[in-house]
């Protein structure tokens, strides 16, 4: 196996700049950030992944899944929780370039694939709206998960 042990940093990072850029004006919060106060709006992404398989000598697929927490504090608009699980719900629908995000040599953002979603019906976009968790401060929550999958060559 050659694998590059960068894969992971780069999809991760990448998955995390893909939704803080579509969500501009919310805000994103990745692990190790501190949430914001409950009585706040905001979107909390985890990526569980990849798995990585290998196909053929140095030819890998690798799968990830994308879990992305929304919680909205209800304040006129009844519709501002379903309108921003939508928001979500259609950049998690995309592909997702994967690009060499860091800080140390050979991160220089270039393009190296893109996660494809699963269309099968057991790896399907998931959106669950748990509703009203906190109805004194008429707080709401969904849980929106994504799968998917590209293919990397070793040392790639």
């Amino acid at each position: 196996m050659n694998l590059n042990a960068k894969w992971s940093q780069w999809i991760i990072a990448s998955i995390y700049k893909y939704l803080k850029d579509g969500l501009s004006g919310t805000t994103v919060l990745v692990p190790g950030e501190d949430q914001p106060q409950p009585t706040t709006s905001w979107v909390k992404v985890e990526v569980s992944g990849p798995i990585i398989n290998e196909q053929s000598r140095n030819d890998f697929e690798l799968e990830i899944m994308v879990s992305v927490y929304v919680q909205t504090k209800v304040k006129t608009n009844f519709y501002d929780h379903q309108t921003l699980s939508g928001q979500v719900a259609a950049l998690l629908g995309t592909h997702i370039p994967v690009l060499k995000l860091g800080a140390a040599a050979g991160d220089d953002a270039s393009k190296i694939c893109c996660l494809t979603p699963y269309t099968s019906v057991q790896r399907a976009l998931n959106i669950n709206d748990n509703g009203f968790v906190k109805y004194d401060i008429s707080l709401q929550q969904t849980v929106i998960r994504a799968y998917y999958i590209t293919e990397l060559t070793g040392g790639s």
